[in-house]
């Protein structure tokens, strides 16, 4: 059958003439059947036609010749009409080969110079370098096997560097991975993936060699990538480098530092330290350095868990000269750390050559009033001026500046950086509501802080409906009127919560249990908790405030822990504050609930 068909496509093509468009071996001619009718069924019937034809014939009068003529043509018609019913196709089929594409990514990022093996010893990199080059670019070469080779870098996104056709230009491949700069901040994988796949849309590509230590710091799916790649059919193999075990590294992130310090004042930085690679509990130790003199101001000692969880070391120091101050702060290296780069942050502090100067007013010589004006008139970096409005028309009003009356014009209230107000009576004849305006934009124009300190006679529950209501933090219980129906006996115990403990404000209680330092307390200003935007630090934690709908007070916290857990609601908010900081347009408030 082969050999028939074939006769009868050189038949066909000669009849047709289709000698002229043959494009030689490679473009062979060859005959199809669109109704293909198996062998056994055709030659039975082509045997009853022949049979039915000459049974016709044979009946017939006239001669023999002409009966068999006859019979012939019939029969030519009948097999004309089979082929023509069986769909008779020729086609010409034309072979041409195009080479297709292997791309080869190749990791640019700065993973890559790391050196697993030690210092001095091959970086990963190199490692891919040497892989590829070896034995003359052997591996350049098998991957140009029936291929066109397209070299491609990337990080966050892909460049295309080189394109070889040939063997013989394994030096272009070379020559690229030689100026190869590994200065990538950000690795992102599954984009590079995808994106080659896009610009290589309309050709054929065979295969995606990717050489990473696959260390992806840019957030991408790698399986939406792999799944693009196999429905293109492109399969992906990895060169991976790098080390099984993690490397022993430490690390430093942001440091939090106050904007403005004040000259020989103490002054806390807060470094959060991380390790990696760490086979048991390890000591690290933190330095601060100033940049100008390049003497140590500063050092602490802690321990790292084994699985190298961030840990925040505080640093706590002196400045001691003025201006815009430069420190770095170190973490010294481990044995056998590869990479120190990361062990070092730098901070930079505006050091104030000029003491704070603090406004205090308060109703009557409460405890509150005692300490706090003994306190201010002993800080050296704070001048200071106190105001007791009970105090007869004589009486020599204290601190290093003395005044005898609130500030009526914003120069004198400028002059200050920070008014306090103990439990007093806004709404007596020593407040004007001019003044009143004036202390608002104090806060909200000028920048001052503004802090208050509660009392069981007129603060907070005075400050309704008058213009420094805005400024507090809370919101004022209207029920509530600074006293207890029964004795107040029974002490309560202060707990911080997580912004308490990283805010500066407690620090000098102490690192570990600062609330062990406070005590137990009594007296609370009830609110109706905090307001938008507030920052609690402190809380009573078997109270609710009256505000969030719950019953005051709730069952204290299991356990009689040191910090407060959230409550039904997850939401420490929740709690009775005890000391909230807050922003009022460009200035900082304070709200202080208990005497």
């Amino acid at each position: 059958m082969i050999g028939a068909g074939s006769r009868l496509a050189g038949l066909a093509e000669w009849l047709l003439d289709l000698q002229h468009i043959r494009l030689g071996k490679d473009a062979p001619l060859a005959l199809y059947w669109q109704m293909n009718v198996p062998l056994w069924l055709l030659v039975p019937l082509a045997a009853l036609a022949i049979v039915g034809v000459g049974l016709i014939y044979r009946r017939e009068r006239g001669g023999l010749g002409r009966r068999v003529g006859l019979a012939g043509v019939r029969a030519a018609l009948i097999a004309v009409l089979t082929i023509m019913l069986c769909g008779p196709v020729l086609r010409l089929q034309r072979n041409r080969r195009e080479p297709s594409q292997v791309a080869l990514l190749i990791d640019r990022t700065r993973s890559m110079l790391v050196e697993d093996g030690g210092v001095g010893e091959a970086s990963r990199i190199d490692t891919v370098r040497d892989a590829l080059l070896k034995n003359e670019g052997e591996g350049i070469r098998s991957l140009l096997s029936n291929n066109q080779l397209e070299i491609y870098t990337f990080g966050r996104s892909i460049a295309r560097e080189a394109a070889i056709a040939q063997a013989e230009q394994v030096g272009v491949a070379a020559g690229v991975l030689d100026a190869l700069v590994c200065d990538g901040t950000m690795t992102n994988v599954p984009r590079s993936i995808l994106e080659v796949l896009k610009q290589r849309e309309g050709g054929r590509l065979a295969a995606i060699v990717l050489a990473s230590d696959g260390r992806s710091t840019d957030v991408a799916s790698l399986a939406e990538a792999i799944a693009a790649a196999k429905a293109r059919q492109v399969p992906v193999y990895p060169i991976l480098v790098g080390s099984e075990s993690p490397r022993r590294d430490l690390s430093i992130g942001s440091v939090a530092s106050a904007e403005n310090v004040f000259l020989k004042d103490t002054v806390s930085l807060r470094v959060p330290v991380e390790g990696a690679g760490l086979e048991s509990a390890t000591e690290v130790t933190v330095r601060l350095i100033d940049d100008e003199g390049h003497s140590v101001v500063a050092e602490a000692t802690d321990v790292l868990p084994a699985d190298g969880a961030l840990r925040e070391i505080e640093l706590r120091f002196q400045p001691q000269r003025a201006g815009v101050v430069d420190y770095r702060v170190e973490v010294a290296a481990l044995d056998g750390e590869v990479t120190t780069d990361n062990n070092v942050a730098r901070v930079q502090v505006d050091v104030l050559d000029a003491p704070l100067r603090a406004l205090y007013v308060d109703g009557y010589p409460r405890y509150e009033y005692r300490y706090l004006k003994n306190m201010l008139l002993r800080e050296p970096t704070i001048r200071s001026s106190c105001l007791l409005l009970s105090a007869d028309p004589g009486f020599a009003q204290e601190g290093s500046d003395p005044i005898r009356r609130f500030p009526e014009t914003m120069q004198e209230l400028g002059a200050y950086d920070v008014v306090l107000f103990g439990d007093v009576d806004v709404r007596r004849d020593w407040l004007s509501p001019a003044q009143l305006d004036m202390l608002v934009e104090y806060v909200a124009d000028r920048g001052g802080g503004f802090g208050i300190i509660a009392g069981p006679r007129h603060i907070p529950q005075c400050l309704r409906h008058t213009p420094l209501e805005k400024l507090l933090p809370v919101r004022i219980d209207p029920e509530f009127a600074g006293t207890y129906a029964a004795a107040l006996e029974e002490p309560y115990r202060v707990a911080l919560t997580a912004e308490g403990r990283r805010s500066r404000v407690f620090r000098f209680l102490g690192a570990d249990q600062p609330e062990a330092h406070l005590g137990g307390l009594y007296w609370i200003a009830r609110t109706l908790g905090v307001s938008p935007g507030a920052e609690v630090l402190a809380v009573r934690p078997d109270w609710r405030s009256a505000g969030t709908g719950g019953e005051l007070p709730v069952a204290p916290d299991e356990g009689g822990g040191d910090s407060v857990g959230a409550d039904a609601d997850g939401d420490d908010r929740a709690r009775m504050p005890l000391a909230v900081v807050g922003r009022y347009g460009a200035g900082r408030v304070l709200f202080c609930a208990t005497d």
